[in-house]
Order: structure tokens, then sequence, then C-alpha cells
């Protein structure tokens, strides 16, 4: 990938135990004023297996948002609608202010 000035790249499963320390050590004591999650899992065509394993990264990225954003910072990710759950209740907690398109 070529480079981008003042951005760094960390390419990993961001689901493996390295990855997601790697992320927080390139902040440092530095906080985010964005976090965005475009990712899915590979689909298998069951609609409940897809949907829990696509709500799995969508918790591992609001983990790190959390862990990560400055207090009025931004967390943006796509959530589909699908499974027993209601992604946006689920979401909610801890954040301040949560939108669905």
């Amino acid at each position: 990938m070529a480079a981008i000035p003042g951005v760094e790249f960390v390419q990993g499963n961001f689901s493996a135990d390295e990855v997601f320390p790697e992320f927080l050590g390139r902040l440092g004591t530095d906080r985010a004023q964005l976090v965005m999650s475009e990712r899915g899992p590979h689909m298998s065509g069951r609609a409940d297996v897809d949907h829990a394993r696509f709500m799995h990264l969508v918790e591992l990225a609001l983990d790190f948002a959390k862990r990560s954003l400055t207090p009025s910072g931004d967390f943006l990710t796509k959530v589909f609608q699908g499974g027993s759950s209601n992604p946006h209740a689920d979401l909610k907690g801890g954040i301040r202010r949560c939108k669905s398109a």
C-alpha cells in the first residue's frame, strides 16, 4: 500500500489477540477523533450465522472506539438488520448519540 502522509496502516485480523494492542499502541497517549469500521465476515449464506459474525466484528470495533476516542469523537459503522437482536439498542450503551439510517 502506498504511504499516505500522517496515516499509519496496520494490516491484520482485528479479532486476533496481537492486532488490537497494535492499534492501541500506535495511538500511544493520543486519542482518536474518528473510528470508522466498514468490514464484514466471509458470508456463509446462513443469515443467523452471518449476522452473529457480523455483530461480533462491530462489537470489537465499538470496544476499540470506547477505548480510543476523544470524549467528542465519532464512531461510524455499518450494521445490517437481522438476527434476533436490535443492533441500534445493543450499540447504544456508552454512546452519547446514536443514529441510524
